[in-house]
């Protein structure tokens, strides 16, 4: 009776140990861009296809499209600079361009501007082509206030109890400052301890990432999964900035990171999830090692799915 109880309280404690174990991180490898620019890394889709905006020293931002390897150039035209913001698995492409915000899809560019609007903002579009940004206007007071917008089928809607939009999935769900705001309208906070969260970006799984300042003022970058709120950091990210952007993750679980390597300047990179054993049988075969002696019939059940970290350091020149 003894022995029975011994493993009891033990097999007990270990999995009260669950919740403090419980981790999610990837493999880090560098994004490939051409020498001699600076770039931030913002949209992913399931394809592996990459946009972000960059400099050369010479022009102002310029949007990218990185395609497995190849690197294009993206400028709307009209205005000495173009920021893209988001990328679906069609390969449309949202942005803004001076003031104006833009669609880019079969190489040709469609301008977006809420009507009344001073600046419209596209910041991500889903698989059906529905894109929610953000537009300054006037609030009636004299003052320029932001709200949040959906286009979909050539029209747009205000959605003005939005504080911002940051992304949208296949499902309709809109990711803003501080959660998710489902297509009936429920609400469902995201909680980031401490911090203020930005660069925010999820998918269909509601799977949230972006980076957040901690109290010691140090980037870092997050995953928040059903609540489950895990730090993701690149190891040889650099105080003050670290890795100062997260803003996409796709349905793969893949994501994108902009990283502050210090002397080294700044450098994105891809984030790939990384399998290890799950927290729970990990334990049960600890469990089953320590006790077996007391009950030899135990079963270890199979490893599978608990996540570890590396990455490389390689340094890019800062903006």
């Amino acid at each position: 009776m003894k022995s029975k109880a011994a493993l009891t309280v033990l097999v007990s404690a270990l999995f009260g140990l669950l919740p403090t174990i419980e981790a999610a991180s990837f493999t880090f490898t560098p994004i490939n861009l051409p020498q001699g620019i600076s770039a931030d890394v913002e949209g992913i889709n399931d394809s592996g296809q990459i946009v972000g905006s960059f400099l050369d020293g010479i022009h102002g931002y310029q949007g990218f499209l990185l395609d497995h390897g190849t690197f294009s150039i993206i400028d709307a035209p009209g205005s000495g600079t173009t920021q893209i913001s988001a990328i679906n698995n069609a390969g449309q492409i949202v942005g803004t361009s001076g003031v104006n915000g833009f669609l880019y899809r079969g190489g040709q560019f469609v301008t977006l501007n809420v009507p009344g609007a001073f600046v419209t903002m596209p910041m991500d579009i889903n698989n059906s082509g529905t894109i929610v940004g953000n537009y300054f206007a006037s609030d009636g007071a004299g003052y320029y206030t932001v709200f949040g917008f959906v286009y979909s089928n050539g029209t747009f809607t205000s959605v003005g109890s939005l504080p911002c939009a940051a992304g949208i999935n296949d499902s309709g769900q809109i990711l803003e400052c501080n959660g998710i705001l489902s297509p009936s309208g429920a609400f469902a906070p995201l909680s980031v301890s401490g911090s203020t969260a930005f660069k925010r970006g999820f998918n269909n799984l509601s799977s949230v990432v972006g980076s957040f300042v901690e109290s010691g003022a140090m980037a870092r970058g997050f995953l928040d999964n059903d609540g489950t709120f895990t730090v993701v950091d690149a190891p040889n990210a650099v105080f003050p900035y670290g890795t100062y952007s997260v803003p996409d993750i796709n349905n793969l679980g893949e994501i994108v990171a902009n990283v502050y390597l210090g002397p080294g300047g700044v450098r994105p990179f891809l984030g790939t999830p990384l399998e290890t054993p799950e927290p729970a049988s990990f334990l049960l075969v600890w469990a089953g090692l320590i006790c077996g002696g007391l009950l030899p019939r135990i079963k270890a059940s199979r490893p599978g799915g608990l996540l570890a970290s590396e990455v490389k350091d390689l340094p890019l020149d800062t903006r």
